[in-house]
């Protein structure tokens, strides 16, 4: 979710002439890099297809977006909601770190029980 949300101010900066080398440029490589750290665990992890794939929409997605042709209403609607897919990834982390913290609670409880 966090690439998604990464990806989706990229074409707006583009479209409206903002300096491609600030924040822009800083997002640019953070999309590149999260992207790839996507396609190398589809990969390794066995779906090469999936992963192939996922580039290859991806690219084009973007592609598209990038390419002047979508209408600034479409990428104004996409940025708006940038900051929704931020919180709902924000939550999804924290439900599974919590549950996490519960887990290996309940498992040093156990633990010393048995002992």
């Amino acid at each position: 979710m966090e690439r998604d949300s990464s990806s989706l101010y990229r074409p707006v900066n583009l479209t409206l002439w903002f300096n491609p080398f600030s924040s822009y440029g800083e997002g640019l490589f953070l999309t590149i890099q999260t992207s790839l750290i996507g396609f190398l665990i589809l990969f390794f992890g066995g779906n090469a297809v999936g992963a192939f794939s996922f580039g290859a929409v991806y690219i084009g997605i973007m592609g598209y977006l990038l390419s002047g042709l979508c209408p600034l209403s479409v990428l104004g609607a996409l940025q708006s909601i940038n900051i929704p897919i931020v919180i709902l990834s924000k939550v999804s982390l924290t439900q599974t770190n919590v549950a996490y913290v519960i887990y290996n609670k309940y498992q040093n409880m156990v633990g010393v029980l048995i002992v």
